[in-house]
This record gives C-alpha cells, structure tokens and sequence, in this order.
C-alpha cells in the first residue's frame, strides 16, 4: 500500500504548495523542512481567487519517487470561505506521472495490499485528477476526489479531524483488464471484484485513529 498512501501525500503537499502560502515560499519550505523536493516552470496567480502551476516536478530523492504534472489549477471558493471560515478550493492536476526507482519492489506477495501499488508499476499517466480541498483548524478533508488514466480509475474522500485525530478513508479503484491480467489470479481473486468490461475494483475503507493509519503508513514503508 505504500505507493498508494504517497499519492495521497503528494496531493496534499501539492495542494499546500499552490494555495496555502506563496508559490515561492511554499517551494522553499517543502525543499528545505520536508524530504521532498519541488521545482515548477511557469505560475500564474489572481490574489484571493486561484493559483496556476505549469510543468511541476515533485521528487523524494532518496525514495526514488517523483511525480510530475503538466498543470496544476487551485481556484478559491472566496464566498463560502468567508462565510463558512473554512478554506474551500477546487483542484485540478492535469497529466500527472507518479513513479518510482524500484518498480520491482512495489508487490509484495506476502502483502495482499500491495495490490494497490499495481497501476504505477507502468508509470501511470492520470489524464486529470480533481478534487475539492476544505480546511481550517479543525479540519483537512479531501472531497470528491477523481483520478482517470487508461488504467486506472480512482475516487472517493478523505477526512481529518484534528481534535479526535481521527481519520475517515473511502476510496474506489478500478484497474483495466491490462493491469488485471498481470496480477496472479489467486491475488486477484481474493482482493479485487470482476466488473463491466473486463475491469476488476476493490474499496479502501479505513475509519479510526490517525496514528494506527500512519503506523500502516510506516510498515509499508
């Protein structure tokens, strides 16, 4: 599961990197307080409104893991924002690349869930990725969130709640009868479901305390 949980990563450090604070600052302080390292071509920001990344590269060097879009797009909802003193954006990451070094080490087969790793074994281009992000001290939640390659097809939501520290997870993926086929049948079987197409899916679900989620994190890791 380890590749799948740093997806999730790489679009929450994204999303901070664009709208939170200034493209530049936040460039400097995910290269320098974070193992992670981020670099950009072109950015177009409207104060208060939305944020335009063009050619983002997001890289953890030692982990081998680098992901790259070819646009990112934040857009404020200012309205709701104000009256609902939560920060509340929409998302858009187009021709987005995650991969890493090691593609050998992505399945485990003592590791059932590794199975969620499969669709970066290729180097997996999402066509688009879109998500509504709402913040504020209390919360962090991920919503309506669709991730679309040839391969792959992902969606659902994630919250945060700081004052439980409690962790909601619910998430669909469907992988094409392309990846499906490279997986052994008794894998296959087990984890995922048949569906229209020749498709098969499985469902993440997780709902408890964070520090259980990071310690799965850490073992996968």
């Amino acid at each position: 599961m380890r590749i799948f949980f740093i997806f999730l990563v790489i679009i929450i450090l994204l999303f901070v990197g664009l709208f939170v604070f200034a493209d530049r600052i936040a460039a400097y302080g995910i290269n320098h307080f974070t193992d992670y390292r981020i670099y950009y071509d072109k950015c177009k920001k409207v104060p208060f409104s939305s944020t335009t990344l063009w050619g983002l590269t997001l890289e953890h060097p030692e982990k081998g893991i680098t992901a790259k879009a070819e646009k990112v797009s934040v857009v404020l909802r200012g309205r709701r924002s104000i009256s609902e003193r939560t920060l509340i954006a929409d998302c858009v990451i187009e021709g987005l690349r995650v991969g890493l070094k090691d593609k050998n080490a992505l399945m485990d087969a003592g590791d059932p869930g590794s199975i969620l790793d499969v669709p970066f074994w290729a180097d997996q281009k999402f066509r688009q990725v879109r998500f509504t992000v709402y913040y504020n001290e209390f919360l962090f939640e991920i919503e309506q969130f669709d991730a679309d390659s040839k391969d792959i097809k992902m969606s659902g939501e994630v919250v945060y709640k700081k004052p439980e520290d409690r962790v909601s997870l619910d998430m669909n993926i469907s992988v094409s009868p392309t990846i499906a086929g490279t997986i052994p049948g008794d894998i296959r079987e087990k984890i995922l479901t048949p569906e229209k197409d020749g498709w098969w899916g499985t469902i993440i679900s997780f709902k408890g305390p964070a520090v259980l989620l990071k310690a799965v994190y850490s073992l996968a890791t």
